[in-house]
């Protein structure tokens, strides 16, 4: 059995040709996989990310704990999508207590 067969679904070359050409959150969504999917074959085929992931600052973290605006809100305001603001804010309050 070929890699790209294993656990069901197997990739065509059309997908296999998409990996790292957008991030793999985007790409899953348009393949109807899942994000952790699409980064277990791109890793396996050796493929970059399509861009290395930013890191958040402490401005951004301050942004994210706000509640007077929604996460879909502030990720616009910071370039980020609404469920990387909700993530990172559920880290930051599991950090702080």
């Amino acid at each position: 059995m070929k890699e790209s067969e294993r656990h069901g679904m197997t990739w065509s070359e059309k997908e296999l040709i998409l990996l790292g050409t957008m991030p793999d959150s985007a790409l899953a969504r348009r393949l109807g996989r899942t994000q952790l999917a699409v980064r277990q074959q791109r890793v396996r085929r050796g493929v970059a990310p399509s861009r290395p992931a930013r890191r958040w600052s402490e401005a951004e973290d301050r942004q994210t704990l706000r509640r007077d605006i929604t996460a879909a809100q502030i990720g616009n305001k910071l370039g980020r999508t609404r469920d990387q603001v909700l993530m990172r804010r559920k880290r930051i309050v599991a950090k702080i207590g």
